[in-house]
């Protein structure tokens, strides 16, 4: 969540650059959809942050969905930018990202179905 949600004012930081210096290779129309991403990313971590606390079944479940979007929208994005050779460190950005939201995924389906089971 925090890196998702610093990225965003740095996108729109870079697109702006990017838009007055008449950058070809990063356009600002690219800038300003990663930073779009990067807010919706972070604000789904977020809600699955604050739903997660509330201990009950189905909030950890919909904690669990929010987490599952946001990895989604992460795995789309990285797979987009590795397709068109736009992902300098794939490895890297997995492991940093993925692997953080895949323990919440399966931290909310066990704390789940250990409330079922009491």
């Amino acid at each position: 969540m925090v890196i998702y949600g610093l990225t965003v004012p740095l996108n729109l930081w870079l697109a702006t650059a990017a838009s007055q210096r008449g950058d070809l290779h990063v356009t600002p129309r690219t800038m300003y959809w990663a930073a779009f991403w990067s807010a919706v990313v972070a604000i789904l971590c977020f809600a699955a942050w604050r739903l997660m606390q509330r201990q009950s079944r189905v909030f950890i479940a919909a904690s669990a969905w929010a987490v599952a979007a946001a990895l989604f929208i992460v795995m789309r994005t990285w797979v987009a930018g590795l397709l068109h050779g736009q992902n300098p460190f794939p490895v890297l950005e997995a492991v940093l990202t993925w692997l953080p939201m895949l323990y919440a995924i399966i931290y909310a389906l066990r704390e789940s179905k250990r409330e079922n089971a009491v």
